[in-house]
C-alpha cells in the first residue's frame, strides 16, 4: 500500500509539472507573437495591398419599427473575420482569444444608427485563428433611421436600411466585401407586426471620401388584422352613423344627442391615430385625411341639426299662436281643432246654459278648467285605434264634464 501511494503521488506531480509547461509555453507563443507587433500598422507585409474585410450581417429579430420617430429597432450581430499576416500561430496552437485593442481591428461603423455609429459591439475580445485569420463578432439591439411612408396606412410596406462600412479608413488601408450570406432566414424570429418580404444587398463606394461600405435594405409589409378591426370598421362604422343623423325626424330631442356623439367620437379617433402617426409634412395618411373629412361633415351635420330644429320650433309656435287667437268663445280658451277637437255652438239640443259642444274625435284627453281647455297627450305616438265620438258640453261658468 506504501509503495502505491508514493506512485500516485509522483504521477500527479508528473501531470502538475507537465500542465505548467504547457501554460508557460502558451505564454511564451503569445509573448513571441507580439514580440515587435504595433496594433496600428496594417497587417500586411506588402503595404500597398489592401485588407479585405469580409462582412455577413446576421439580422435575428425584428424588435419595432416606430412610425412616430422614424426608426428600426433590431437584434443582430456581424461576423468579421480578415488575415493578419503578422499573427501567425504555430508549435499547434489552434487558436487564442485576445483582446480588441491588442492587435488591428477594422475600422467599421453603423452610418444610420440613432446611437454612437463606431459603437457596433459591447464585447472586448477577438479571436486568432493558427492560419493568421482573426474572426470578430460584434453584436448587439441596434436602432437605425427609417423614413416612414404613412400614406397607405394601414396596407402599407415599408424599406428599411442598414448601412455597415468603413468610417474613415480610405480601399488602399482596407475594403469592405460581403460574403453573400447575410440577412438569411436562419435563426430568424418572426414579428407579430411585419413581415419580412425582400431582402437587397448592395456594395457601394464612396469615391469623395474613398471609402467602402454595404447597403442592407429589408422590405416589410405590416400585417393588417389588428389595426383593420381597432382603426378601419369603427371609423366606417362612424361614417355611416353620419348619414343616418337625417332619419331622425326633426322634433326629436335625440337628434343633436348623436351628431354631438358621432363628432366627439371622430374627435377621439383622429387624437389617438395622430399620436401613432410621425409629426412631419411630407407624407400624410390617407386614412388621416378621410378622418378629417369625416370630421368636418360631422361639425356641418351638428349645424344643419341645429338650424333644423330652430326652423320647426319657430314654425310650431307660430301654428300655435294662430289657432289660439282664433280658439276662444267668450273668453273660454278651446282646443286646437287641428289636433281632432270640433266645437258646435250651432246645437240647440243642448240646453239653454250650454254654449256649445266639443266633440273629442282623436286619441287625446281634454278637460275644462273655469277659463281654459287643456290639452294633455297620453303619448306622442299615433295608435291604429278606431276612431270614436264623444261629447261635452260647455256651459257659461265655464264647467264641463271629460271626454
Amino acid at each position: 500500500m506504501v509503495y502505491i501511494l508514493i506512485i500516485l503521488m509522483l504521477t500527479q506531480n508528473i501531470y502538475t509539472i507537465c500542465a505548467d509547461i504547457r501554460v508557460k509555453t502558451g505564454q511564451q507563443i503569445v509573448a513571441n507573437l507580439f514580440e515587435g507587433y504595433s496594433p496600428v500598422v496594417k497587417p500586411r507585409l506588402n503595404l500597398s495591398e489592401p485588407v479585405d474585410i469580409n462582412l455577413t450581417l446576421h439580422f435575428t429579430s425584428l424588435r419595432e419599427i416606430d412610425e412616430r420617430l422614424q426608426t428600426m429597432t433590431f437584434i443582430g450581430w456581424i461576423e468579421l473575420s480578415w488575415i493578419d499576416e503578422f499573427l501567425i500561430l504555430k508549435d499547434g496552437v489552434k487558436s487564442v482569444q485576445l483582446p480588441k485593442s491588442t492587435i488591428w481591428y477594422p475600422d467599421v461603423a453603423l452610418f444610420n444608427s440613432i446611437d454612437d455609429p463606431l459603437h457596433i459591439s459591447d464585447g472586448e475580445h477577438i479571436v486568432l485563428l493558427e492560419d493568421g485569420r482573426v474572426v470578430w463578432f460584434p453584436g448587439r439591439q441596434y436602432s437605425v433611421i427609417c423614413r416612414i411612408d404613412i400614406r397607405r396606412f394601414p396596407f402599407d410596406t415599408q424599406k428599411c436600411q442598414i448601412r455597415l462600412g468603413s468610417w474613415q479608413t480610405p480601399v488602399w488601408v482596407q475594403r469592405i466585401v460581403d460574403t453573400g450570406d447575410s440577412l438569411s432566414d436562419l435563426g430568424y424570429e418572426e414579428n407579430g407586426e411585419w413581415e419580412i418580404i425582400d431582402r437587397i444587398t448592395q456594395p457601394e463606394y464612396n469615391s469623395n471620401f474613398r471609402i467602402s461600405y454595404v447597403i442592407y435594405e429589408i422590405h416589410f409589409r405590416r400585417l393588417c388584422l389588428y389595426p383593420v378591426i381597432n382603426t378601419l370598421l369603427p371609423v366606417i362604422l362612424l361614417s355611416f352613423l353620419n348619414t343616418l343623423v337625417f332619419l331622425l325626424p326633426a322634433n326629436s330631442g335625440e337628434k343633436m344627442t348623436m351628431c354631438i356623439s358621432v363628432l366627439l367620437s371622430f374627435t377621439v379617433f383622429l387624437t389617438v391615430f395622430n399620436d401613432m402617426m410621425p409629426q412631419i409634412s411630407t407624407t400624410i395618411s390617407y386614412l388621416s385625411i378621410y378622418l378629417c373629412v369625416q370630421l368636418a361633415m360631422s361639425g356641418l351635420a351638428v349645424m344643419e341639426s341645429i338650424y333644423i330644429w330652430r326652423v320647426n320650433y319657430r314654425e310650431k309656435n307660430e301654428t300655435i299662436e294662430n289657432v289660439h287667437a282664433g280658439s276662444k268663445y267668450n273668453g273660454i280658451l278651446l282646443p286646437n281643432p287641428a289636433e281632432g277637437f270640433m266645437f258646435n255652438t250651432q246645437d240647440s239640443s243642448l240646453g239653454e246654459d250650454s254654449i256649445g259642444q266639443l266633440d273629442c274625435t282623436a286619441n287625446h284627453i281634454g278637460y275644462i278648467s273655469n277659463n281654459n281647455i287643456d290639452d294633455k297627450r297620453a303619448s306622442p305616438k299615433r295608435l291604429s285605434l278606431p276612431r270614436f265620438k264623444q261629447t261635452y258640453y260647455i256651459t257659461a261658468e265655464g264647467s264641463g264634464r271629460h271626454c
